[in-house]
């Protein structure tokens, strides 16, 4: 067990967004690199769970991570339940329709109770800027938000406009200083880069280092990550009973 798992537990990630939204399908596209165009509404709540790898140069695993991802539903009779899903999470992903405004309306309201949430709960807003500046006490007790807009692919292929301008998003962002991603969960489009970006900002440094303070964090041609990820995967319904042991 790493000293990560021993201090601080495994690392949580929760999605929040409207219904619709793509939040299902784009964890299912990372975990299992499958799309569903008919994906059922989630139900409460789903759980999957994953161990991310940490390797070195010569591809040696250095370190282990359990991730929990927790895929929460978007429709307003379930609104009560949320809460207890993203206490005790490290980062909290707020998904909308990049061709539905009302979804944006709703992620800024998911956002702005994220805020408040924080706010009493005496947890601190980890910013996209924070990576290098935020030690690892602070980090383990921060929660980092992202802004996704998904469903790229009917803007690029299908050719249907943009419900939130450029400018607005833009805007909005830089106020914020929020990490914003855009995804297409249907071709698999930033995908990868959105889980990666979670865990390079979010982990403590330490997971990085190994003795002599070389870094374990390693990065491709492309700037990414080089994060494997096991192929055991545990996916069940979570039932109200069953939550979060937070």
């Amino acid at each position: 067990m790493s000293e990560y798992t021993k201090r601080f537990g495994a690392f949580k990630l929760v999605f929040l967004g409207e219904s619709a939204v793509g939040k299902s399908s784009i964890i299912q596209r990372f975990t299992r690199n499958i799309f569903d165009e008919y994906q059922n509404a989630t139900i409460g709540a789903a759980f999957i769970s994953r161990i991310f790898e940490f390797r070195d140069d010569a591809n040696k695993v250095i370190n282990k991570v359990k991730y929990e991802i927790w895929d929460t539903a978007g429709q307003e009779r379930y609104k009560s339940l949320t809460p207890m899903y993203y206490r005790n999470a490290n980062v909290a992903v707020i998904v909308f329709d990049l061709t539905e405004k009302s979804s944006f309306t709703r992620a800024k309201d998911w956002i702005s109770e994220l805020q408040l949430y924080c706010d009493g709960a005496n947890i601190r807003i980890m910013s996209g800027d924070d990576e290098e500046q935020t030690n690892d006490d602070a980090k383990s007790n921060s929660l980092l938000m992202i802004l996704v807009g998904n469903k790229l692919d009917l803007i690029k292929k299908d050719g249907q406009e943009r419900a939130v301008s450029n400018e607005e998003l833009s805007q909005f962002v830089d106020e914020h200083k929020f990490v914003y991603i855009e995804t297409s969960a249907k071709s698999g489009e930033n995908i990868k880069n959105l889980f990666e970006t979670s865990i390079a900002t979010s982990l403590p440094s330490h997971m990085f280092t190994v003795e002599g303070g070389k870094q374990k964090k390693t990065q491709d041609s492309t700037g990414n990550y080089n994060i494997d990820l096991n192929e055991g995967l545990n996916r069940n319904l979570a039932t109200e009973s069953s939550q979060c042991a937070c």
